[in-house]
């Protein structure tokens, strides 16, 4: 008999609940938490083990680049993956210098999104 895959706790920061993209994370292992700004993700990340930080970039209220350092003060190690496209290329290019941060640019769909999350995910897998 196949043991199910074990759900990793997620923390979200936007408030996109749709089922389509809460089933596409449940779909690679993540239990998603989804909170709505920067002090929420830091509070959570203080009170929880969380394996990992998504930022949805089209809802998202908060400051990206703040997020990431702020986050890198607390944990230097928890991978944060920053969904979507942003017009600020240099923006890009200083957060995917930092450690453990991934960018996935505009999926094609949820499947595709899917694909990506898992590809990254077996980088960091414990």
């Amino acid at each position: 008999m196949k043991k199910a895959a074990r759900k990793r706790p997620v923390l979200v920061l936007g408030c996109d609940r749709s089922v389509t993209f809460t089933e596409t994370l449940r779909d690679v292992s993540f239990s998603p938490t989804f909170l709505k700004s920067l002090e929420a993700v830091l509070h959570a990340l203080r009170h929880s083990q969380a394996a990992a930080i998504l930022v949805d970039r089209d809802q998202n209220r908060a400051d990206e680049l703040e997020l990431v350092l702020n986050v890198r003060d607390m944990n230097e190690e928890i991978p944060i993956i920053l969904i979507g496209s942003s017009p600020d290329k240099r923006t890009d290019r200083i957060l995917m210098s930092q450690s453990a941060t991934f960018l996935i640019d505009e999926p094609i769909d949820d499947s595709s999104l899917g694909r990506e999350l898992k590809a990254l995910t077996g980088e960091f897998r414990a």
